[in-house]
């Protein structure tokens, strides 16, 4: 029997979706308008053009052509383990790192979705781009407690933006996870170990978090003037005073960069 069906008229649209599905072994049946009404397909992926053909039974899967390939297949995921429409519950892990980010996303319960980002910035946007994503009546984004300035920069911009759009924000304990406690089809050898993390906070209760300061160590402002150091082939070392507003999320170690320049080139 038939799970998946295609009805998209638009070419283009129809020939990234097919690859997509096919670099995935995802099985399916391409259908015309004629054959839509004796189809056996379960899920139909379509646009908007064709909705006028659909049948009220079929579960649809609405698409367009800036739809993410990820949003796609989190569906198609969340579909073949019994998931229909939108999701009650949509849980973001974050395990903030110094230099690498991981994100697992839960729907209803079950892992669709898994990213690794490399700066606070692209982070947030990615955490924006999933919460405007993903249909839901209720939204937890959960990040790890360990300390870095990294989180600190990340929750100065993510918590004004749960606030604001009504977005749980939680703390997770970090201490005593054990990836080895994780189902076998979650520890996979295949995925980061900043992943692994994310989905081990996403799924540990938390606590609620409105406020949030965090005393910076000294040990990270060194690292931040180490990496300034790092960036500049040795050439320039920012002050304390810019590192500290780099780990308050003030500032981006870029900023930092080319305000140390400008005052010296004024001085």
């Amino acid at each position: 029997m038939a799970t998946i069906g295609l009805l998209i008229t638009n070419p283009r649209i129809y020939y990234r979706i097919t690859k997509l599905l096919k670099s995935h072994n995802i099985g399916f049946t391409s259908l015309t308008s004629d054959e839509i009404h004796s189809s056996d397909t379960l899920l139909l992926i379509t646009t908007k053009t064709e909705d006028s053909l659909v049948l009220e039974n079929v579960e649809r899967l609405y698409i367009t052509a800036d739809t993410p390939n990820n949003y796609i297949l989190a569906r198609i995921t969340a579909f073949l383990q019994g998931i229909k429409g939108k999701f009650e519950e949509v849980v973001i892990g974050i395990d903030p790192g110094f230099s690498t980010f991981g994100i697992a996303i839960f729907g209803d319960g079950v892992l669709i979705e898994t990213i690794t980002t490399f700066n606070v910035q692209e982070t947030y946007q990615k955490l924006v781009q999933a919460t405007k994503l993903y249909e839901t009546n209720k939204k937890i984004i959960k990040i790890g407690s360990s300390a870095s300035f990294c989180r600190t920069q990340l929750l100065s911009i993510l918590l004004p933006y749960c606030l604001e759009h009504q977005i749980l924000i939680e703390e997770v304990n970090e201490e005593r996870t054990s990836i080895s406690s994780l189902p076998t089809e979650i520890n996979s050898k295949e995925r980061s170990k900043d992943v692994i993390a994310a989905i081990h906070i996403a799924m540990r209760e938390g606590e609620p978090l409105q406020e949030y300061e965090s005393e910076i160590k000294e040990g990270e402002i060194k690292l931040l003037q180490e990496k300034s150091r790092k960036l500049t082939n040795g050439k320039i070392t920012i002050s304390r005073y810019l590192a500290l507003q780099v780990a308050e999320g003030k500032l981006s170690l870029e900023d930092a960069l080319r305000l140390h320049q400008s005052k010296n080139c004024d001085t």
